[in-house]
């Protein structure tokens, strides 16, 4: 929806003759499914037991690594402190395992009909997060007795998703293959058809498109949804904070004559109406690696990205803020010249409010991690370089001034090169991080972490991180400990290995760490540092 601002960017479609003249299908047949009407359904062999069981969440809980406070993603496992709700990796299926009073049980197994990537939770619901014949689709289950409430089909694919409270958002892409009688993206709640409507459809360049991403709202606990649509090309990455939604797509800058730009779209958030209120566009030049990359603050929204044009890379941060008249997105500062030698691109980035950590690396060179002072928008300044072999493709801010990288440990950007896990103080003149530790099994060792920091366990208050390691067909949950006041950072405290299975996630809950895999979850007493159960999976 767009409302209040004049709109010098977005244009409104309006109407089907409009629609129809903007959109070009594909030379390529890209199906993406038949829509189907049927409710799915699972089976439910325990829900007598579930309803007996308190769904209140204790504060004792590390779960989903998760980009921003307060903004939930989604991930294979999720916890309330009572129960662990689990969809291993692969499997249609979810396991509810009985966590309280020691209980440490499975308590149910879940079929589903469609194939299951991901899921939340909320206080009375589970969405289980999918797809169906190539189509989005989701179901709400009531998370006390796991009957079906709610089942959401999309006639696109869904990419990307956050949850802030009660309300779910949802981007999804569709390719037109060819005209129709109705153009409009389409869901179906229930099975009953609901489609977008035209004043509800933007497009922001006069030309014929064969592309739409569909925005999607839902208000999980009313089912209330909200849609809205955007002609041209797929929006690749989305970040959001309780306040703002941003969605990126690679774009042309006619002006420079270059392929490789980022057009940005920001939504201001209403949670209380469950909708997205469009706000601005914005074109930067280079690509974002990913969502880690944005970030807004104070009201400017500041993205790293990278440009790699006739042979010469370039990175830049730039930093941007909306006009409150128009859906301009202006770029107030744009520092370029430092962010990496020449040649290297970046590999990670964070951002730890008016500070920005960058990592940049080139095959055969070493790692430089950048700290960049943004407190003065129009003056960014250099604080620190720290340079050591490998490079860095997760950061976590630690406190004030100190930094935990994640990432690859050699110097040819060969995830086969080993593990390794840094310290930094980032404030100071430092040449090289102040701890540093590598695993590396003969370059067989791979983590799901290098590339995807869900899979990262992870708490500054209990100065611990873990993750899962897998060395051919077996796997271990590694969890270490933080300590920057120590004569040594990193130490580890414990590997939990599975034989033949590969772990999935660990969370914490209550002194316990949960290591899951499709075959059994181990549980680690971290006072006692043993394991002290395991729960088997059929």
């Amino acid at each position: 929806m767009i409302k209040t601002k004049q709109l010098l960017n977005a244009n409104v479609v309006g109407s089907k003759t409009r629609l129809d003249s903007l959109i070009n299908p594909g030379k390529e047949p890209q199906s993406l499914g038949n829509i189907s009407n049927a409710k799915n359904k699972i089976s439910i062999g325990v829900a007598d037991l579930l309803r007996t069981l308190n769904g209140l969440i204790p504060d004792d809980i590390i779960g989903t690594n998760e980009q921003v406070d307060g903004v939930n993603e989604s991930d294979l496992v999720k916890t309330d402190g009572k129960k662990i709700f689990y969809v291993p990796t692969g499997k249609n299926k979810l396991y509810v395992a009985n966590i309280a009073r020691n209980a440490n049980s499975i308590i149910g197994e879940f079929k589903f009909g469609f194939k299951v990537e991901d899921m939340y939770i909320t206080k009375d619901s589970i969405i289980i997060m999918g797809s169906k014949n190539k189509n989005g689709y989701l179901q709400i289950l009531d998370r006390n007795t796991l009957d079906s409430k709610h089942t959401i089909e999309m006639d696109a694919s869904i990419e990307g998703h956050r949850m802030v409270g009660k309300n779910l958002f949802l981007v999804g892409k569709k390719v037109y293959t060819q005209k129709g009688k109705d153009l409009r993206p389409v869901i179906f709640k229930d099975g009953i058809e609901e489609r977008t409507a035209y004043q509800d459809i933007f497009y922001f360049v006069e030309e014929e498109k064969n592309l739409i991403t569909l925005l999607l709202t839902v208000n999980t606990e009313t089912f209330a949804t909200s849609t809205s649509a955007y002609l041209g090309r797929f929006y690749e990455h989305i970040y959001m904070n309780g306040d703002s939604f941003f969605m990126l797509e690679q774009d042309y800058n006619t002006e420079n004559v270059k392929i490789f730009a980022s057009r940005i779209l920001k939504f201001q958030v209403n949670k209380e109406n469950s909708e997205l209120t469009y706000k601005g566009m914005g074109i930067v030049d280079g690509f974002p690696l990913n969502q880690y990359s944005m970030d807004e603050y104070d009201g400017y929204l500041r993205i790293v990205t990278t440009e790699t044009y006739n042979n010469k890379v370039t990175n830049r941060l730039h930093i941007l803020e909306e006009n409150p008249k128009s859906d301009i997105m202006e770029i107030v500062e744009t520092l370029e010249k430092g962010i990496g030698k020449t040649g290297e691109s970046v590999r990670s980035v964070r951002f730890a409010k008016t500070l920005v950590y960058i990592t940049t690396f080139m095959n055969k060179r070493y790692d430089p991690v950048y700290t960049i002072d943004i407190s003065d928008v129009y003056n960014p300044k250099f604080l620190s370089a720290t340079e050591e072999d490998g490079y860095n493709t997760y950061l976590h801010a630690w406190g004030e001034n100190h930094l935990i990288g994640i990432g690859i440990a050699g110097n040819f950007s060969n995830i086969n090169e080993g593990i390794k896990i840094s310290a930094y103080k980032t404030a100071t003149s430092l040449s090289k991080p102040i701890d540093r530790l590598e695993i590396n099994n003969y370059g067989t060792d791979y983590s799901e972490v290098i590339t995807n920091p869900k899979s990262l366990l992870i708490s500054n208050d209990k100065n611990i991180i873990g993750f899962p390691v897998t060395n051919g067909s077996d796997s271990s949950f590694m969890l270490y400990n933080i300590d920057f006041a120590g004569k040594k950072v990193i130490t580890k405290q414990t590997e939990l290995s599975f034989k033949g299975a590969k772990i999935d996630r660990g969370i914490y809950v209550n002194g316990l760490i949960y290591a899951l895999t499709n075959k059994g979850i181990n549980c680690y007493d971290i006072d006692k540092k043993k394991v002290v159960d395991t729960i088997s999976l059929h």
